[in-house]
């Protein structure tokens, strides 16, 4: 019989996912705070063989699932202006590159798809053991959380690899206009976050918890089943998260927005 330890990450971390996908903007510090409490209770476990062998794993990841929800909650804010400000600065030059009309540079631009295309030499991802029925429930949680930080640290080092692939074959009379159209999106994006508080909010958590989702289906798929979404290229990938992530913002900004109006009594 398996274990019930071994459904607990992914079970917790499908519940956060689906939190910050539909109703991240309305609870915004419940979803955020929740996150982040996962996220460092996952750290713990990871550090605590290391750091304190002495003291229980679930005592140190109890401390670091704490200070991580706090402080996630009390910068909160300050990370979606960042998050989607940064966002805006790195799809403005994409955007502008693939509409605007430079006459002779559908060929550099084919070489900077290519680039930015070219998949990096990271090892795939090995397949999740199945032999939990050895494991304690420390060892279970451990190796879970190791997966997802294993996957997050893999998709930031793919993307920047891949974006350094890119810059370096952009001719140089181009950069410059690329930086200009980066630090316009910089701009547009910290307005937007700040005037558009909601749906900024409402589209950075519906991303995240698109994502963190995908992670989790992911997950499931390599421990239970032979199937893996691992497979999929990058643009199938990219379609199914942003795919996920537009249905989640059409349900905070059109279903799960209870907010109404305000509307002030008029005085004779």
């Amino acid at each position: 019989m398996e274990q019930i330890d071994e459904f607990i990450v992914p079970l917790m971390m499908g519940i956060s996912s689906l939190i910050l996908l539909i109703a991240g903007g309305r609870l915004l510090k419940s979803a955020i705070g929740f996150s982040a409490a996962m996220f460092g209770a996952g750290i713990g476990l990871l550090l605590a063989p290391s750091m304190l062998p002495s003291i229980h794993p679930f005592i140190i990841a109890a401390i670091f699932a704490a200070f991580c929800a706090v402080m996630a909650v009390l910068i909160a804010k300050f990370v979606i202006i960042a998050i989607l400000g940064v966002g805006f600065a790195i799809a403005t030059p994409v955007t502008v590159w693939h509409v605007a009309g430079y006459g002779d540079m559908f060929d550099v631009a084919k070489q900077v798809a290519d680039a930015a295309s070219e998949d990096p030499e990271v090892e795939e991802p090995a397949p999740v053991e199945n032999n939990e029925a050895m494991l304690s429930t420390e060892e279970i949680l451990n190796q879970a959380f190791g997966v997802y930080l294993n996957s997050v640290t893999t998709v930031v080092q793919d993307g920047v690899q891949r974006l350094n692939n890119a810059w370096e074959v952009i001719p140089a009379t181009y950069r410059l206009k690329l930086v200009g159209c980066a630090l316009v999106g910089l701009l547009v994006g910290l307005l937007i976050a700040t005037f558009m508080p909601i749906t900024s909010t409402a589209l950075v958590t519906s991303f995240g918890g698109s994502f963190v989702l995908f992670e989790t289906v992911q997950y499931s798929l390599m421990k239970w089943s032979s199937n893996q979404l691992g497979t999929l290229n990058l643009t199938t990938t990219a379609i199914v998260i942003c795919a996920t992530a537009a249905v989640g913002l059409l349900l905070q900004l059109l279903v799960f927005n209870n907010e109404k109006p305000k509307v002030k009594n008029s005085k004779k």
